[in-house]
């Protein structure tokens, strides 16, 4: 075999007039050698600039409705062999193959045809087609033949270096995944269904980013759009992808359960019913009977003639567009013993984390002026440290003297406003053209033992640098948790992106 460099030359090979011609490069061979040609055929309209019909990624090659991309080597030697040398060479270079990048196939289908097909294309576009970033140039080869049966592939002729096939991202469609929540509660994390993803790629690799929506725990029951937000495809996605269609979904927000629950009460035979009261489990947002409709009623099935025993409560009357309202019936004791008097001051507001104190709890007995001596058991317990919200806590006066005075029960409400709580985004340096590195948070202010766990959504991460990124400063935004006990305030950290340095030591001697 002959080892001598060949010089390549430029000629226009004819072929027959069903092909079409394809000024290509040739390498002059010795004169033993036959010279081969390759001509690119696209049945059953040629393509009058020479180039290859686009592939889009993840889809099969050729695409739909254009046929097989012939490749005819202009020679009927029936040792005709094609191959694929990529990159393209200057010259005479070995082939690497006859598989592309992109997992585009040559497929040697006669003695002197190939087809190039792909199953799916792997080769990734740059970005999105008509944005200053697109990369047109895709899939750039030659195509090689030789036709003697004594030389290895690859020593015979190489096609110019004109053979492109532009890849263009593949197309998605992303649906928001209809959602419902209670009124109050916190949005849950919105999902979504994407049409289109290729080749084994997954949600996570090709987005990031997340959707959105107007409502908050505050909003009233209704119906709120879940938007894209900020919802985008990745690095990784961007060079495969764009976003056709985006659908979006819809958040119901529900009525919440408020429980109206009557306090049980106490009276002496024949006297007249007392002022029956009732409390409140379910409230959120802050709530209170205040934010109700209609008009608090009770009625008993005890009369002024009633003898001693125990006779229903029944409240009733209340409505709400927020909540779902249902009652519970306390209970009215007549008895044949003095009943005191409980006197419990209205509880200051306390802040969560704070456990409930003497101050709190603080009641007292007495009857005709004068003091009752007894117990006073409370529920919940001195020490407790209630969720926030309104929160109902209860006390039972047990007389010392238990011939001449009956037990009492009296409630309260008490006011527990939600802790303060940072969430600061961490600073973090990079080099100029790396990935962002994984963003974390530092958290001040939990009480009462708390920690992130105790949060309720997923904690993520925004910010305007890309890999691409220049050198300079870009904020680190975090977002995406809430809690019933806590008013949380996100600060905002740094990325610093910085010229790459590499440090070599210097020994000195």
């Amino acid at each position: 075999m002959r080892t001598s460099t060949p010089t390549p030359w430029y000629r226009t090979v004819p072929i027959r007039s069903a092909l079409v011609t394809l000024v290509i490069a040739l390498v002059a061979l010795t004169a033993t050698s036959a010279v081969y040609a390759v001509a690119y055929v696209f049945p059953p309209t040629p393509d009058p600039g020479f180039t290859l019909p686009n592939a889009v990624y993840g889809y099969p090659y050729p695409p739909a409705g254009s046929g097989p991309i012939r490749l005819v080597a202009d020679g009927t030697n029936a040792s005709t062999q094609f191959f694929i040398v990529d990159p393209p060479p200057e010259g005479y270079s070995p082939p690497l193959g006859t598989r592309l990048p992109g997992g585009i196939t040559l497929q040697r289908v006669a003695q002197n045809e190939a087809r190039l097909v792909a199953a799916s294309v792997t080769e990734p576009a740059t970005t999105v087609p008509g944005t200053p970033s697109y990369n047109e140039n895709g899939i750039t080869f030659a195509i090689g033949v030789t036709g003697d049966a004594n030389q290895p592939v690859g020593s015979g002729t190489v096609a110019a270096a004109g053979y492109r096939i532009r890849v263009d991202p593949a197309p998605l469609t992303v649906t928001a995944v209809n959602q419902s929540r209670r009124y109050g509660a916190p949005n849950p994390v919105f999902t979504f269904n994407v049409t289109g993803l290729r080749n084994g790629d997954t949600i996570a690799q090709v987005f990031q980013g997340a959707l959105s929506t107007t409502a908050t725990s505050a909003s009233p029951v209704g119906t709120y759009q879940i938007t894209q937000g900020t919802l985008a495809l990745s690095n990784y996605g961007r060079a495969r992808y764009q976003i056709t269609a985006f659908e979006p979904g819809t958040l119901s927000v529900t009525r919440a359960p408020l429980t109206v629950i009557a306090n049980d009460a106490t009276r002496r035979v024949g006297a007249p019913d007392p002022t029956f009261s009732a409390r409140y489990e379910g409230f959120v947002n802050g709530d209170s009977p205040a934010d109700l409709g209609g008009e608090l009623r009770f009625s008993t099935n005890a009369t002024g003639a009633s003898p001693a025993g125990a006779y229903r409560i029944t409240p009733s009357g209340l409505t709400s567009n927020n909540y779902a309202i249902s009652y519970v019936d306390g209970t009215l004791r007549v008895v044949d013993r003095d009943v005191p008097r409980i006197i419990w001051p209205d509880p200051a507001e306390i802040t969560y984390g704070t456990p409930l104190a003497a101050t709190h709890l603080n009641a007292t007995a007495s009857f005709n002026g004068q003091t009752v001596a007894g117990t006073f058991d409370y529920n919940p317990p001195l020490g407790t440290v209630l969720p926030a919200g309104t929160q109902n806590v209860q006390v039972v006066f047990t007389p010392n003297d238990s011939a001449n005075f009956a037990p009492v029960t009296m409630n309260q409400t008490i006011r527990v406003n939600r802790a303060p709580l940072t969430i600061r985004a961490n600073n973090v340096t990079r080099p100029v053209g790396a990935a962002n590195p994984q963003f974390t948070a530092s958290f001040s202010g939990f009480v009462n033992s708390d920690d992130a766990a105790d949060l309720v959504g997923e904690l993520s991460f925004e910010t305007e640098a890309t890999a691409s990124s220049p050198v300079g400063t870009y904020s680190i935004v975090a977002s995406g948790l809430s809690s019933p006990n806590y008013d949380i305030t996100y600060v905002a950290g740094t990325l610093t992106v910085t010229n790459a340095r590499v440090y070599i030591p210097v020994v000195l001697r």
